[in-house]
């Protein structure tokens, strides 16, 4: 490993563990004197392989891994000056499991997943409050499958009280690791809601637009027309006037007449 380095070990079932560290030194030559640590405190009873050849120097620590109790941060420190140094995460294998929740709607069925490796057997519990209530498989409501690797449940005929948060628990020969699953179950009126505002908002703009179409054609209308009335009141005007004086000259000839 190169110093000041870090390396993630997942373990979930009983096996012999080794790690080993090198440091190499090119042209330098050291003295070979190394400690190996569990979470910052050193091993006492550790009986480290070393070793050394020209340019590097070579640690290995040895043990069988058999309790939960030996996950933790494994450090082989080279003690020479600067101090080197490199760390080892034992954890056990993680689940991976849904980010972003699952929308379902009553009456639907859904099937939820998590996935991990190695694992003896697999449990699912629901939130319940603080605590977490084990899912009986054999009722008809819930189906679990599980193989080491993966694990689902199957949830049938949907209703609101299905929402919540699920978690499913892999566990190892040393352990255990676990994820959670998010699922949200809707009443079907609340699509229904969202489609009703969808369509009353297009028939909003529609409206908008037809009343904007009809007052910019009447404007236009109106506004022709104004300039018609305009030539038609002077044509009337004009017409007013002849008359007038077509009358005028009729009476002027009715008085002559009568003379």
């Amino acid at each position: 490993s190169e110093p000041r380095t870090t390396s993630k070990v997942f373990i979930g079932n009983l096996t012999h563990v080794e790690l080993s560290c090198n440091l190499s030194v090119p042209g330098k030559m050291f003295s070979t004197n190394i400690t190996w640590k569990k979470d910052g405190e050193a091993i006492s009873n550790s009986k480290p392989v070393t070793g050394k050849r020209d340019g590097y120097s070579l640690a290995i620590y040895k043990f069988d891994f058999s309790t939960s109790d030996h996950f933790g941060n494994y450090t082989c420190v080279f003690n020479i000056d600067p101090e080197k140094e490199a760390t080892f995460i034992i954890r056990v294998p993680k689940v991976n499991d849904r980010d972003k929740p699952i929308i379902n709607y009553e009456g639907d069925s859904t099937v939820l997943a998590c996935k991990s490796h190695d694992a003896t057997t697999w449990n699912w519990y629901k939130a319940n409050g603080s605590e977490k209530v084990i899912i009986n498989s054999t009722s008809d409501h819930y189906k679990i499958t599980f193989s080491p690797d993966n694990t689902t449940l199957s949830i049938t005929d949907l209703n609101e009280n299905d929402s919540g948060v699920y978690f499913c628990s892999a566990i190892y020969e040393v352990g255990f690791s676990e994820g959670k699953v998010e699922l949200k179950v809707l009443n079907i009126i609340v699509p229904l809601k969202v489609l009703i505002a969808i369509v009353a908002e297009v028939i909003f703009l529609v409206a908008v637009i037809l009343i904007w179409e009809w007052q910019t054609k009447t404007t236009v209308q109106l506004s022709g027309k104004g300039w018609n009335m305009k030539l038609l009141g002077n044509t009337c005007k004009a017409e007013d006037e002849n008359n007038i004086e077509q009358s005028e000259k009729l009476y002027r000839k009715s008085e002559e007449s009568n003379d």
